[in-house]
């Protein structure tokens, strides 16, 4: 019923309907009387018809009236409109480009007067290098009633500013003429390309991050990824946004993680777990942490720190049979002095000397054992922090020990801690003391020898030589001969008492 309201229909539908009760209610008026002759009658027709247009003109004029007064508020609603408008706004002419009016906030933004606006063109507004633009727009705008786009716009000093245009053809002014809006976007503008940068910076750095990442809304579906899950996807990297998770690893539907991520957004409690993607053979650590719009994920290829911890426990396993095949006592003593490791003979020898019980992460500075204990101790163990190898001799419940104090270093070469060896040399001190006394009394049976052995060997030396080679029937040889022989068992019996002294140091060694 919009149609009605317009002062055209109005005009109209008000004459139509006052002609059609004016022609109806005149004639019957002239029905009721009888009397008319023929020139009378013809006088009252045209009486009817002038009062008839009197009456119209007088109510055509009255109704234009009012639909003018109405169309004039109207106006000046709209021109209020227009000059009060918080938005810039200018009307121009599409023939000359010639701005014919301006509101308020555009005098206030671009920091024309009035009358400087008046005198310009749109053409005027715009910085030079953007006039060709301009032109092309404005060819277009010839088929376009209504048009918007960005555009430049200069201020009258000299600075420049992003606006949003949105135009619509009018008539003002007997003009063919457009309105235009200007809304000043140049802030909106420099956030989008700050919120452009931002973004472009946070891409390039989740993307060198070497841990994958990616967000997941709470139907499952990627709402952003670092390079790292593109590279693992079943599908080309450029459709991961958007897609569900379910549909990146068709062969593998619960990678990584499915139920977990489920779960994690079920009750908003972060997980973490190892997951295998046996398709390329890679261990995962995973972590997911929810949010209110669903799942931040954080996944880590550990493929080589499974290995290499593998290869460590293997490692451990081998030192521990190592070193518990043996009765000697080894362990080791970190930076504080804390134990970190032992054999199954340390643990053993432990138990029996301190009455308590042996554990990794223990001082290994034992307080029962007096201040002397802990001085020694801790002085031998900072001798080794400080990156000397040494040997200390020390006797423990009645046997002399050995101990080996070596520096333990990481893969940089920094000392961690201490290795000790302690051995037992109570059976090699006792076997060196002997061969300590044997050899004592060998040379004591060499000094007896030298002494005993050279009387009798130097008579029969000096005999031999007094003989008389060329006659041996000599009388005088005779006598000779009963001395050597007496010299010879000198000389046996010193032999014999050597052999039997020697015999006697064997056995005691032996006993």
């Amino acid at each position: 019923m919009q149609i009605l309201k317009r002062p055209e229909v109005k005009i109209s539908l008000i004459f139509m309907l006052t002609a059609i009760a004016w022609i109806i209610l005149s004639d019957k008026v002239l029905l009721l009387s009888t009397d008319f002759t023929p020139e009378s009658l013809t006088a009252f027709q045209t009486y009817k018809g002038v009062a008839f247009i009197s009456a119209v003109t007088c109510l055509i004029y009255v109704l234009i009236l009012h639909s003018n007064k109405e169309a004039r508020k109207t106006e000046l609603d709209y021109l209020q409109l227009f000059a009060n408008n918080p938005i810039p706004m200018w009307i121009y002419d599409i023939d000359t480009l010639t701005i014919q009016t301006v509101n308020k906030s555009a005098i206030e933004n671009y920091g024309y007067s009035e009358a400087e606006f008046l005198a310009m063109t749109i053409r005027d507004l715009r910085p030079l290098e953007e006039l060709v633009k301009m032109d092309q727009h404005l060819q277009k705008l010839i088929t376009d009633k209504f048009s918007s786009g960005v555009w430049k716009h200069r201020k009258k000093n000299g600075s420049t500013m992003m606006v949003q245009i949105v135009t619509h053809e009018l008539e003002f002014r007997d003009l063919s003429c457009r309105l235009v809006m200007a809304h000043d976007i140049t802030e909106k503008n420099q956030l989008e390309q700050k919120l452009s940068q931002t973004n472009s910076e946070l891409n390039t750095l989740i993307n060198s991050i070497t841990d994958g990442f990616f967000i997941i809304s709470k139907d499952f579906r990627v709402i952003k990824s670092n390079n790292q899950l593109k590279e693992l996807a079943e599908i080309g990297p450029d459709e991961i946004v958007g897609k569900k998770l379910t549909d990146l690893f068709v062969h593998t539907p619960d990678f990584p993680g499915t139920q977990k991520f489920f779960t994690a957004m079920r009750t908003q409690h972060s997980v973490h777990f190892e997951s295998y993607y046996d398709r390329k053979d890679i261990w995962f650590r995973i972590s997911g942490y929810p949010f209110e719009h669903g799942l931040l994920v954080f996944f880590r290829d550990i493929t080589a720190e499974r290995e290499s911890k593998r290869k460590m426990l293997q490692n451990e396993r081998n030192l521990n049979a190592l070193i518990n095949n043996t009765d000697d006592l080894i362990w080791g003593v970190d930076y504080d002095f804390r134990y970190f490791t032992y054999n199954y003979a340390y643990e053993t020898n432990y138990k029996y000397l301190f009455k308590e019980e042996i554990y990794v992460g223990k001082t290994a500075l034992n307080q029962a054992r007096g201040n002397e204990h802990i001085r020694l101790w801790r002085g031998l163990y900072q001798r080794a922090l400080s990156g000397e190898k040494f040997t200390y001799d020390m006797d423990i419940l009645n046997k002399t020990t050995t101990i080996s104090f070596n520096p333990i270093y990481n893969d940089k070469k920094t000392i961690i801690g201490v290795g000790c060896h302690l051995h037992d040399i109570t059976q090699r001190r006792r076997y060196e003391k002997r061969i300590e006394e044997q050899n004592k009394k060998l040379r004591e049976i060499a000094s007896f020898t030298s002494h005993s052995v050279r009387a009798p060997l130097a008579n029969l030396l000096g005999l031999i030589e007094a003989i008389d080679h060329y006659n041996f029937a000599d009388p005088g040889n005779q006598q000779l001969l009963q001395y050597i022989h007496a010299s010879a068992e000198r000389l046996d019996m010193v032999i014999k008492d050597i052999v039997k002294q020697t015999a006697d140091t064997e056995q005691q060694d032996y006993n």
